[in-house]
């Protein structure tokens, strides 16, 4: 018999071991076993976005050393771009909140809230690029980025 674990399972279980056993062992008639909502989570979809534009800044840094402003923007609008749009593996953002969704309450109103996101992605991505990324690339020499 083999068993996989990993972080999440994990951490779900100690939370709570009835969702563990929901979302990663009720059989299904699919490959994969577990019950999931249908709509994304706002906040992992959030955190997915702006991750993968910093991937995109920080494989800039690793590649040009130089600090050069107008670089820099065009670069920050490139991590923007692909957070928000996508590109190779990441979906981005648009598209995966216009096939599936986001989870919201009833009385919210979804466009609103998916441009309300959109700009938040944006925002922090500029942000760290203004504010965070130069102390990082004073303090360390980039060598690699998490996939």
């Amino acid at each position: 018999m083999e068993a996989y674990a990993d972080r999440s399972r994990i951490l779900t279980h100690q939370s709570c071991p009835r969702r563990r056993y929901f979302e990663y062992e009720v059989p299904t008639s699919g490959d994969v076993n577990g019950v999931r909502p249908t709509r994304m989570d706002m906040n992992l979809l959030l955190g997915a976005a702006f991750h993968a534009g910093i991937e995109v800044l920080l494989r800039n840094a690793m590649e040009h050393s130089e600090d050069r402003p107008d670089l820099w923007d065009m670069v920050t609008d490139d991590a923007v771009k692909m957070a928000l749009e996508g590109d190779g593996d990441w979906q981005g953002y648009w598209p995966q909140v216009k096939s599936v969704g986001l989870s919201l309450e009833p009385e919210e109103d979804a466009s609103y809230v998916y441009y309300e996101q959109a700009a938040l992605v944006e925002a922090l991505i500029r942000a760290y690029a203004v504010f965070v990324l130069p102390q990082v690339l004073d303090r360390f020499t980039v060598v690699d980025v998490e996939r």
